[in-house]
C-alpha cells in the first residue's frame, strides 16, 4: 500500500510537471520542484556537533550569531567575568572591550569574520538602573577597535562592513549607519525614537520606530538614504528582528488584551505581509534569532510570567516544531525549555545552546542532513522517469 501511494504521488508530479511523455529539461523542472515538495512536507533533520562546553573554565555560553562562513560569536563567562565569544573553525578567542565595560550583548559576525559587539555597564540614579555603553569592533585577526563613542550602539554588519544601530546624544534616540569610519543619521519613522536592527549585503535595513509611551511600529529602509516604510501590522507593538540576503524581514506583532500579551511573528517578503500564531499559549512571546532565503525561522520561546518555553523552528510553510523534531541524535542531550538557539545562517546552519544528560550547558553547531525518507522518495521519482523515457522509441535520421 505505501509503494503504491509512492508511485501514485510520482506520476501525480510526473503528469504535472512533464506531461505524458518527458523531456530533458522538464526533467530538471520535475526533480526540482519534487524535491522541494518533499522537503517540505515534513520537518528537515538536524545534526547536533558539540563544539564547547562548560566542564571547564567557562560558566556561562550564549550564542547570539553564526555567519554563512561558520563564525560564531556570543558571550561567556569566565571566572565571574563576561567576556565576548569569537569561535572560528575551532579557535576560541575570549575577549574585553576597548572601553572595559562589564558586560557584553548583540553580537554579529560578516563572512569575514569582522564582528561588531556592544559592551555596557549598569548605573543607577534614584535606584532605577540604566544601561550605559556603546559599541566595538573586532577584525578578523582578533584585535577589538572602538567604534564611536558612549551612547552609539550597533546591533548588526553585513559583508560591505555597514553597521546598523541607534544613537542617543542628545536626548532622541536616532536610527544609525556607520560606514567608512562615520555615522549617518537615516530618516526617521513617523515615531520620535528610531533604531535599525539588521541590515543585509544589499544594504537593506529593518527597524523599529517608537513613542514614548512604548508603542512601536517596524520599519524597513531600502537603503541607507531611502525613505522608510512602514510595516502595518495589527496589535500595539511590533518591531524587526532580522533579515535575510533575499530582504525578507521577520519580527513579532504583540497584541495586549486584559489579560494576556501574546506575539504573531510576522514575514514581509517585498510588498507581501503573512503572519500567524506562535502557537504554543495565548500568552506565548517569541525572540526571533534567525531566518534564511529559503524561508526558514527560528526563535525562543517563552509564556509570559513562566519563563523560558524553549526553541520554535518554522518551515516556508508555517508549520512550527521544537528541537526534538529536528535532531536526529539526541541520545546525550536533554532538551526542553532552557534550550537556546542564537542564530541561522543561509545554509540552515544553526548554533544552539543545549543541555546535556551530565547536566552541563554546550555549544553545538545543528547541521542539516538529507532525510532518507526524502531521498527515497526522490530516487524513486528519478527511476520511474528514466524507465519512461527508456522505453520511448529513439528517432532515427
Amino acid at each position: 500500500m505505501a509503494r503504491a501511494c509512492v508511485r501514485n504521488e510520482i506520476v501525480d508530479f510526473r503528469e504535472r510537471f512533464l506531461g505524458s511523455r518527458g523531456t530533458k529539461s522538464s526533467f530538471l523542472t520535475f526533480a526540482l520542484a519534487f524535491s522541494v515538495s518533499v522537503a517540505h512536507a515534513a520537518p528537515p533533520k538536524y545534526r547536533a556537533i558539540e563544539l564547547l562546553d562548560t566542564t571547564g573554565e567557562l560558566q556561562r555560553i550564549q550564542p547570539s550569531d553564526i555567519s554563512d562562513t561558520g563564525v560564531i560569536v556570543g558571550g561567556v563567562t569566565i571566572q565571574n567575568k563576561e567576556r565576548l565569544m569569537v569561535y572560528n573553525h575551532g579557535i576560541l578567542q575570549t575577549l574585553t572591550g576597548p572601553k572595559g565595560l562589564p558586560y557584553f550583548g548583540y553580537a554579529t559576525a560578516n563572512n569575514a569574520a569582522t564582528v561588531s559587539a556592544v559592551e555596557y555597564e549598569v548605573q543607577y540614579y534614584n535606584g532605577v538602573g540604566y544601561i550605559v555603553g556603546g559599541s566595538f569592533g573586532v577584525d578578523p585577526g582578533g584585535q577589538p577597535y572602538e567604534l564611536g563613542q558612549v551612547g552609539q550602539y550597533l546591533y548588526d554588519i553585513n559583508d560591505q562592513n555597514q553597521r546598523v544601530g541607534l544613537q542617543n546624544l542628545t536626548g532622541v534616540m536616532e536610527a544609525v549607519i556607520h560606514q567608512n569610519g562615520q555615522f549617518t543619521t537615516l530618516k526617521a519613522g513617523p515615531m520620535l525614537m528610531n533604531k535599525a536592527v539588521a541590515i543585509n549585503n544589499a544594504g537593506i535595513i529593518g527597524g523599529i520606530t517608537m513613542d514614548t509611551a512604548g508603542h512601536s511600529q517596524a520599519l524597513r529602509w531600502d537603503s541607507a538614504d531611502s525613505e522608510p516604510t512602514v510595516i502595518d501590522l495589527p496589535g500595539y507593538n511590533s518591531q524587526v528582528a532580522r533579515i535575510a540576503s533575499n530582504g525578507t524581514l521577520v519580527g513579532v506583532a504583540r497584541h495586549r488584551t486584559d489579560a494576556d500579551i501574546a506575539d504573531q511573528l510576522f514575514i514581509w517578503r517585498g510588498n507581501m505581509l503573512t503572519h500567524m500564531d506562535v502557537g504554543k499559549s495565548v500568552r506565548s512571546q517569541v525572540e526571533i534569532t534567525g531566518v534564511n532565503n529559503a524561508g526558514y525561522i527560528v526563535g525562543n520561546l517563552s509564556i509570559l510570567g513562566s519563563g523560558s518555553d524553549g526553541v520554535g523552528f518554522w518551515d516556508p510553510a508555517g508549520n512550527r516544531y521544537g528541537l526534538q523534531d529536528l535532531i536526529i541524535n539526541q541520545e546525550g542531550l536533554n532538551l526542553g525549555s532552557d534550550d537556546y538557539v542564537g542564530g541561522m545562517n543561509e545554509k540552515g546552519e544553526m548554533v544552539a545552546r543545549l543541555t546535556r544528560k551530565d547536566r552541563y550547558r554546550a555549544i553545538y553547531l545543528l547541521q542539516p542532513v538529507p532525510e532518507p525518507a526524502s531521498l527515497a522518495l526522490l530516487s524513486a521519482g528519478v527511476a520511474v522517469i528514466l524507465k519512461q523515457r527508456r522505453r520511448q522509441p529513439t528517432a532515427r535520421l
